[in-house]
């Protein structure tokens, strides 16, 4: 979920883009965020807009864009957990 919310933050701000200045622009700022990217990437820095670019891209030339957001059924093993953790932090005590 951490990961996929950036992603589609930036997907719906391109679409707002696209709407207001076409997808020219958006094209453009794209390439440029690329051409900064570049020599980033071999001194680690950590930016998370980077890791939209794929999906951005994606989305500009008309591919379908993945799923943003978890199945129902990956959010599971999430609520067990967060539902379990207290209950079993409760019973250590006496056991």
């Amino acid at each position: 979920m951490a990961a996929a919310l950036p992603v589609a933050q930036e997907l719906a701000a391109d679409r707002l883009v696209i709407e207001a200045l076409g997808m020219e622009a958006l094209g453009g700022a794209l390439l440029k965020v690329g051409d900064a990217h570049g020599p980033l990437r071999a001194r680690q820095v950590a930016i998370g807009a980077f890791s939209a670019v794929d999906a951005r891209l994606d989305q500009l030339l008309g591919a379908s864009t993945p799923t943003s957001l978890p199945t129902p059924v990956a959010w599971l093993p999430a609520a067990a957990l967060v539902v379990g953790s207290p209950i079993l932090c409760l019973a250590l005590p006496f056991s």
